[in-house]
């Protein structure tokens, strides 16, 4: 008859037991070791800030393009005021106008009646898949910064964050 003190996580026999806890033991120690590693210690891949001609930042662009075109209800170019990669993921943060550096009114977009907004400043967060880029989401006139609210669990905080506050100094 079995021991009824023995669970499936923990045999019964002594020898498997202690190997067992030996093996959670130094399991823990490992997440321990890896929580207390410095910011800096594990390298990674740096965020890339996409220039002027850079192919990244004209693609997310020529894909947020047409949505925002139907939105604000015309053709629209972009001031952008920032536009990063990383690890397959990239952001756009832009100031829609019209072609020519046109101003866009409000009353003429598809945001006419809607409250809370904070002009039509737009970020954007994109994913890769392969060669190809993806709009995941956007936020036109966002109150606060959209990229609080990105929480797609695997999005790199340094993506949106600035640079200092992203390696855990205040900005």
């Amino acid at each position: 008859m079995p021991d009824p003190r023995s669970t499936p996580a923990m045999p019964s026999c002594p020898a498997v037991r202690a190997a067992a806890v030996a093996t959670i033991a130094r399991l823990l120690a490992g997440a321990l070791v890896l929580a207390a590693a410095p910011a800096g210690a594990v390298e990674r891949e740096p965020v890339r800030t996409l220039v002027p001609g850079d192919p990244d930042r004209r693609a997310l662009l020529d894909l947020l393009r047409p949505v925002l075109e139907q939105e604000l209800r015309g053709p629209v170019e972009f001031r952008v005021v920032e536009a990063r990669a990383v690890s397959g993921w990239g952001m756009v943060k832009v100031e829609p106008q019209r072609p020519g550096g046109g101003r866009i009114a409000m009353r003429e977009t598809v945001f006419a009646d809607a409250p809370f907004m904070d002009g039509l400043t737009t970020d954007a967060l994109f994913r890769r898949r392969g060669e190809r880029w993806y709009l995941i989401t956007h936020v036109v006139g966002p109150s606060d910064a959209a990229a609080s609210n990105w929480i797609f669990g695997t999005v790199p905080s340094r993506l949106y964050l600035p640079d200092d506050a992203s390696e855990g100094n205040p900005p």
